[in-house]
Parts: structure tokens; C-alpha cells; sequence
């Protein structure tokens, strides 16, 4: 009996080529695995600097809102709209909103989270300063126009938190004038003990 070594050659070559293709198979599945277990960690690392800088401009803004300074504005603001005239206060709470405005639309603060922590204010300033906005707008430019499409979006949120409708989720007269009668009395309570 004679062994035929170029059958047996390629048959350890077909063996060799198989054996090379199931080891390409193997390292393309590992890769793909590999390359889908990076992008979940790169958008779970996204995810969380997206969260991490939301939390950072939320603190930040809830210092400024609770600053001293801003506390006298507030109350400034407030007695001047109670009285029916605006002034350079209100300029500034309308910046501050702005700039919240401004964070919702750059998508750094979710409108969600706007809402959450400044709907009620944004809500009765807005409602006794949009006229006077509007004007400034007509005057100036382009002052506080990210401000309008921010209330419009937080109403949104407001009417779907409550389930109740857009046109009965606005403060009323009589829940703006008490909202400014409490933002009056904030520098007061500043002083307590």
C-alpha cells in the first residue's frame, strides 16, 4: 500500500483553509462584539456628561436665582409690575430667563427640567412682561426671543403634566398678583433669623 502524500497534502490544506476561515468567522463576530460593547460604553460616557453638565447649569442657575443680588431684583421687579411700570430689574430676571431659554435650545438643559424648577416663575413674570417683551423686541431686535418658545414649551410640558389643556394651565390674574406679592416679600424673609 502506497500513500498517496498529495491527497493527504491537500486534505491538511483543505483542513488548514477551513480552519482559517472559522478562526476569520470567530475574530469578526469578537470584533463586532467587541465594537458594539465600545459604543454602548461611549454613549453611556455620553449620556452621563450630557446629565453631568445638566446638573452643573442647574446648580449654577439656582445660585444666581437665589443670590442676594437676584433676591433684590426679584423684589424690585416684582413691586414695579405691581404697580404697573417695568424698570431695569426686569430686564434682568427676563436675561436670566433667556439664558435658560437659550440652555433648553442648545439642548444642555432638557425643557423638562426647565420646567420643573422654573415654570411657576417664568409662567407669572412672562404673563404680566410679554407685552412689554414684545415691545422691546419691536425696539431693539432680537431681546429675550428664545424666551416666548420656551414658555410656549413648558406649557406643553405643564399641560401634559396636569392633563389639563393649554389655555387652562396659564397663572390667572389673581395667582400672578400673589406670585409678585410673594416675590416682593422675599428680600424680608432674606433678613430672618
Amino acid at each position: 500500500m502506497s500513500t498517496d502524500w498529495n491527497a493527504i497534502a491537500a486534505i491538511a490544506s483543505a483542513i488548514a483553509a477551513l480552519a482559517a476561515v472559522a478562526t476569520a468567522i470567530v475574530a469578526y463576530y469578537q470584533t463586532r462584539a467587541a465594537s458594539a460593547i465600545a459604543k454602548s460604553t461611549a454613549d453611556q460616557a455620553l449620556e452621563l456628561a450630557k446629565f453631568n453638565a445638566e446638573l452643573i447649569s442647574l446648580q449654577h442657575l439656582d445660585e444666581q436665582w437665589q443670590s442676594q443680588h437676584m433676591i433684590e431684583m426679584r423684589c424690585s421687579a416684582a413691586k414695579a409690575l405691581l404697580e404697573g411700570r417695568t424698570n431695569f430689574d426686569l430686564d434682568q430676571i427676563l436675561d436670566f430667563f433667556e439664558e435658560i431659554a437659550r440652555l433648553v435650545k442648545r439642548g444642555v438643559l432638557p425643557v423638562e427640567t426647565a420646567w420643573d424648577a422654573y415654570y411657576w416663575p417664568i409662567s407669572n413674570y412672562w404673563r404680566v412682561s410679554s407685552a412689554y417683551a414684545q415691545k422691546t423686541q419691536d425696539d431693539e431686535g432680537a431681546t429675550w426671543n428664545n424666551l416666548p418658545i420656551m414658555v410656549a414649551a413648558m406649557r406643553e410640558v405643564e399641560a401634559k403634566e396636569s392633563t389639563r389643556a393649554i389655555d387652562q394651565i396659564a397663572p390667572s390674574e389673581t395667582q400672578t398678583k400673589e406670585f409678585l406679592e410673594d416675590e416682593t416679600n422675599l428680600r424680608s424673609l432674606e433678613r430672618r433669623p
